[in-house]
């Protein structure tokens, strides 16, 4: 009998994190709807991915069948934690199945590195892919939004346990995470979120250029690629140094940092980030109002991280040299909402917005000789949190 080889450097737990194969938005649900789509339902307000999703899916899930989906979807977020679990506990591991296979992985004369870190394969933690990193995000932000429902739900009392169902039929935009959701409802809510971030926008400006003296007017800004629906394409070295804090050009520098920003304008930025924001108007300012300072801060901080980091791997795996086409439907959505670019056009567009946002990010770490793994400061975060509200204002302005 053959031998089976096995790599040293993983463990069967690790074998099945391999990279999952590619689901598209166009495949069917698998939760239950009926066959029958009213076309009347499709509004032309509506993004362009939602509408070919009700031809497809439907319509959101009524009552009945939310409450029959609730068990399944706590199996769906029990997997997804286990899975997001597997994942960080492969990339404490030097080696594993996916930086043996690194895109930067060369061998020199002083071993095996990684380009453009200068360390050696074993001198730091395994990397791992943007899909997985992502799967990670997603797990945590969804076990934050349904642990106190999904809690309730495991107390062994018959009447206590339907009380948290009873709510997130209700409320399931505010109480329930992605897992009990179908694919309409996903790409609704979050289209609606990003209505309501779009309003705060230009109350941040009115703030940002209040605090840093900004004068600038749309015909001063140099573009350097055109435009796209976000805004103009813009040099991000004209308003980088206002969140570096080492510019004389501007009477202050508490954008650098998060815990410099005042608490009007910590809302205000909160609002815009997507924070609050599944609750519906007003009961998302009135909760940004109540909530401490510190739960705010840490919340904005988070945020920058993640954006920070998930363009850094996107820059990695070279997605902004192929128009992000390797990203799936829900992947270039959720790239795209997070870092508040449009999400109400075709799926074409989307990846438009998202490869010309990590080229202006890209450009700006060129020119500031920064190194392409991870950013410098967390002002630079900061600014990349600004950069699609800056350019929404002058697209507005023109």
């Amino acid at each position: 009998m053959g031998r089976i080889h096995c790599l040293p450097w993983t463990t069967p737990r690790h074998h099945r994190l391999l990279p999952l194969p590619r689901v598209s938005l166009r495949s069917l649900s698998s939760i239950p709807t009926h066959d029958y789509v009213d076309e009347t339902q499709i509004s032309t307000k509506e993004p362009e991915l939602l509408q070919q999703i009700v031809k497809r899916v439907g319509r959101p899930m009524t009552a009945i069948e939310r409450f029959m989906h609730f068990p399944k979807g706590v199996r769906m977020l029990y997997y997804h934690c286990q899975r997001s679990q597997d994942i960080e506990d492969a990339s404490r591991t030097r080696l594993n199945a996916w930086t043996i296979h690194h895109p930067l992985r060369k061998r020199t004369s002083r071993g095996t590195i990684l380009v453009n870190s200068g360390l050696k394969v074993d001198d730091r933690p395994g990397r791992i892919p943007r899909r997985q990193s992502e799967q990670v995000r997603c797990a945590r932000n969804d076990l934050q939004v349904v642990l106190p429902i999904v809690a309730l739900y495991a107390i062994p009392i018959p009447i206590l346990g339907y009380i948290p169902v009873a709510l997130s039929i209700l409320a399931p935009r505010q109480l329930l995470s992605s897992q009990f959701h179908n694919k309409y409802e996903r790409v609704r809510f979050a289209h609606l979120e990003y209505l309501q971030r779009r309003e705060e926008f230009s109350g941040l400006v009115d703030a940002f250029r209040e605090m840093t003296a900004i004068t600038h007017k749309p015909e001063t800004i140099q573009t350097f690629r055109g435009h796209d629906a976000t805004g103009p394409i813009i040099d991000g070295m004209q308003f980088h140094s206002v969140f570096a804090g080492h510019s004389g050009d501007f009477p202050t520098h508490r954008l650098r940092s998060v815990e410099m920003m005042p608490r009007e304008y910590l809302v205000r930025f909160a609002l815009s980030i997507g924070i609050f924001q599944s609750f519906p108007r007003p009961l998302n300012r009135m909760m940004a109002e109540i909530v401490p300072t510190p739960w705010i801060r840490s919340r904005v901080r988070q945020v920058v991280q993640d954006i920070s980091h998930d363009d850094e791997l996107l820059l990695q795996e070279n997605h902004h040299e192929d128009s992000c086409g390797r990203l799936t439907d829900e992947e270039v959505l959720q790239a795209c909402l997070i870092r508040n670019l449009p999400i109400d056009g075709t799926l074409q567009e989307m990846q438009t917005f998202l490869t010309n946002h990590l080229k202006m990010i890209e450009s700006l770490k060129l020119k500031m000789c920064l190194p392409p793994s991870g950013p410098p400061t967390e002002g630079f975060g900061i600014f990349t949190m600004h950069l699609t509200i800056i350019r929404n204002y002058f697209r507005v302005s023109n």
